[in-house]
């Protein structure tokens, strides 16, 4: 039997693999590797308040998931505009 300890840290992983390329990206580079919001629109070539945005984004998202509510079902324009360049930028993700 798992612990519940196991099952919300599942719950946490499936929220985050439900984001879209951008905002989870931005999610882990800040919350996992500990990034400032400044150092990750360097790295990835954005203003801060995109990644300000996408910070909100995904953590809306998130909080959703976990809740067990209905979340945003469309990324913001803004975002979805971002993702679309740095994809073209790069051709892939990751």
């Amino acid at each position: 039997m798992a612990e519940p300890h196991d099952a919300l840290l599942a719950v946490y992983e499936a929220a985050v693999d439900a984001l879209t390329p951008l905002p989870r990206i931005v999610f882990l580079l800040h919350r996992v590797d500990d990034l400032s919001y400044r150092a990750i629109a360097e790295r990835l070539s954005l203003d801060r308040a995109m990644i300000e945005a996408c910070m909100v984004h995904a953590l809306k998202v998130i909080a959703c998931h976990v809740d067990g509510r209905s979340g945003p079902q469309t990324v913001p324009e803004p975002i979805f505009r971002a993702e679309a360049a740095l994809l073209g930028r790069h051709g892939r993700w990751g």
